[in-house]
């Protein structure tokens, strides 16, 4: 296997994995995302937060703080308006 054939299936990969990150968002330190296809991090332009060393497996809510392994709601917030 060639290292240009290597390169070329990494970025076949990674092209269909998708992450939408919404205006205001705040992503911490340390977030993994674990299984990233077609996932949004704080819908319809309002922020969200992802607290530091969170495990993110599914879409989160807009105006919503999230943390843990994995990743739970702990605190709806006021949107921006």
């Amino acid at each position: 296997m060639s290292m240009v054939w290597r390169i070329k299936k990494l970025i076949q990969d990674y092209r269909y994995k998708k992450v939408d990150i919404g205006d205001n968002s705040r992503i911490n330190l340390g977030v993994q995302i674990s299984n990233p296809q077609n996932m949004k991090i704080g819908d319809n332009g309002n922020g969200g937060v992802i607290a530091a060393g969170a495990v993110v497996t599914s879409s989160t809510e807009a105006n919503a703080v999230y943390a843990g392994v994995p990743a739970k709601k702990i605190k709806k917030t006021r949107g921006i308006n």
